[in-house]
C-alpha cells in the first residue's frame, strides 16, 4: 500500500488529493526554509503548494518573502510566470 492510498483510506481524502500531500511533503526535504515556515504556521499549506511549483535552492528565500505580503492565489501566478522564464 503506498503512503498516497494509505492516506485516502485513513484521512478519508479522494487520492488525487492524497497524491498531492504526498508530493508536496517530499518535495519540502529540499527546502528546508519553507518547511521550516509551513512549520511554525507562517505560511499556508496552499502557500506552500504554490511555492513548491516555481521553488528552487537559489530563489527559495525570495519567494518566501513573496509569501509572507502575497495571498496562494498571487503566489500561484508568480510561480506560473517563474516558471514560463525558468524553463525555454
Amino acid at each position: 500500500m503506498s503512503c498516497a492510498h494509505w492516506l485516502s483510506w485513513r484521512v478519508g481524502w479522494d487520492p488525487v488529493t492524497a497524491r498531492q500531500h504526498v508530493r508536496i511533503a517530499r518535495k519540502l526535504a529540499k527546502f528546508p526554509l519553507i518547511d521550516d515556515a509551513l512549520r511554525r504556521g507562517e505560511v499556508s499549506y496552499s502557500k506552500v503548494r504554490a511555492l513548491l511549483r516555481a521553488a528552487t535552492p537559489e530563489n527559495e528565500t525570495l519567494l518566501l518573502e513573496h509569501a509572507k505580503l502575497m495571498t496562494a492565489s498571487q503566489l500561484e501566478k508568480l510561480g506560473l510566470q517563474a516558471r514560463r522564464v525558468i524553463t525555454p
